[in-house]
């Protein structure tokens, strides 16, 4: 009888100790989730080129309201930088998909970049008489910076534009 008893307690004993591995293991996922929600990740491999927040402000990725931020850093993607341009609609008709450019930066203004044509916007800016032209660069070099102005030049005749 005694040994009924102590075995009926032994796996009583056995019991709880399982139920404290499981809600040990419990708030060990739960850390582990709170943890994984502190890293700031990027869908992309770039360079952080601005810090947006600073250390205790609250990020949220839908910051409608005043107490909270949108990003907390801007990077940019060296490798997929492109030039904007507001391409006059009458010039349009020159300019097509995948056509050569030549890229000119106000920083260099003498050197040439190969480019092409990446986009053309689906849409024009009624204000502007413009429609949106991407070209990217065929090669990137260490003197290519985000935001630099530039002047894009078709070969086709078209007349220069200047990029924003």
């Amino acid at each position: 009888e005694q040994a009924v008893q102590r075995q009926g307690s032994a796996e009583a004993a056995l019991a709880e100790a399982r139920a404290r591995v499981a809600s040990f293991e419990a708030r060990r996922d739960q850390a582990a989730a709170t943890l994984d929600k502190t890293y700031v990740r990027a869908p992309f491999d770039g360079v952080v080129v601005l810090k947006d927040a600073e250390v205790g402000e609250v990020v949220s990725p839908n910051s409608q309201g005043a107490q909270s931020r949108g990003s907390v850093a801007t990077m940019v993607d060296f490798r997929s930088l492109e030039v904007q341009v507001e391409l006059p609609e009458t010039n349009l008709a020159a300019v097509e998909v995948d056509a050569p450019a030549q890229i000119f930066l106000d920083a260099w203004p003498g050197e040439a970049y190969a480019g092409r044509v990446l986009r053309i916007w689906p849409s024009a800016n009624r204000q502007k008489a413009s429609v949106e032209v991407r070209v990217g660069f065929e090669r990137i070099d260490e003197r290519l910076r985000p935001e630099m102005g530039a002047r894009v030049v078709f070969p086709r005749g078209e007349p220069e534009t200047q990029a924003p």
